[in-house]
């Protein structure tokens, strides 16, 4: 609220929600009972704010002295609105189904153990569980991006972990990755999706970098992409702190083996 003494005309501003500037001015007098002028409107305030300046608008005299009483009632009734609905995954750590592997009685957590996301958003960003950026377009002539993409799954066949039991390295096996040509990717262990992104190729000399942007944070990686196969059937991927990209610091290395459906147990040989 700015006041003008001289004058006694009150200028009152409800900036836009969705346009950072002013998006309304109502000019009125005090001992005035009429509306002396109305900018013309380009856009009204949103939500809360469009309500307040309709109300402002139906009034013949505005006293300044509640003028603090109306800014903190805005405030308040903005800061109880429910926006939940505007940020599907921001659901509560509650909502989340169990780690497969809380069982597990090593102080060690590789990974892939992690508490689930729900099916309703496993496919979404943010989740409780973190989130991915913008997705980046793959170059589709290289090399290495027509090799990781199309229909087919590369699967962790072999699983090693430097700071992991050998129980726990068994466990890494049948993760797997599905990089799609729009830059996004799906992954998941053995019959079930875990989390989803965005990835990408960042050549670096005689490397070849597979960057991977997980809405599951512990997923975010930076992997060296190495002993390609004649045949484009195996890969052996290293991770690297190379980037700092991470937040999972871990030395992990595995062979990756091309399937064109979802792994399962059985095709692995284990039987439970």
């Amino acid at each position: 609220m700015i006041v003008d003494e001289k004058k006694r005309i009150y200028h009152v501003y409800i900036a836009s929600v969705a346009e950072d500037r002013c998006a309304h001015c109502v000019k009125l007098t005090a001992g005035n009972s009429s509306l002396i002028s109305k900018q013309p409107v380009n856009r009204l305030a949103q939500g809360h704010s469009q309500k307040i300046a309709a109300y402002l608008c139906s009034l013949n005299r505005f006293p300044m002295k509640y003028f603090p009483l109306l800014l903190g009632l805005f405030f308040l009734s903005f800061a109880c609105t429910d926006r939940s609905s505007d940020e599907p995954g921001t659901a509560t750590i509650a909502n989340l189904l169990p780690d497969p592997f809380a069982q597990d009685t090593h102080s060690y957590r590789p990974i892939f153990y992690h508490q689930r996301l729900p099916e309703n958003l496993v496919g979404a960003t943010p989740t409780p569980l973190g989130s991915f950026g913008p997705i980046l377009q793959p170059n589709l002539a290289d090399p290495i991006t027509q090799m990781l993409t199309g229909s087919t799954y590369w699967v962790f066949e072999f699983y090693h972990d430097g700071a992991a039991a050998i129980a726990q390295r068994k466990q890494g096996k049948g993760i797997w990755f599905q990089f799609k040509t729009d830059g996004t990717y799906n992954g998941g262990h053995w019959d079930h999706w875990t989390h989803s992104g965005v990835w990408h190729i960042q050549p670096d000399g005689t490397h070849n970098y597979l960057v991977i942007d997980s809405n599951v944070d512990r997923h975010d990686a930076t992997w060296d992409v190495q002993g390609l196969s004649a045949d484009q059937t195996e890969m052996g991927w290293a991770r690297t702190n190379k980037t700092g990209f991470q937040k999972e610091g871990r030395n992990v290395q595995g062979k990756l083996i091309r399937l064109f459906t979802a792994p399962t147990k059985e095709q692995f040989g284990i039987v439970e």
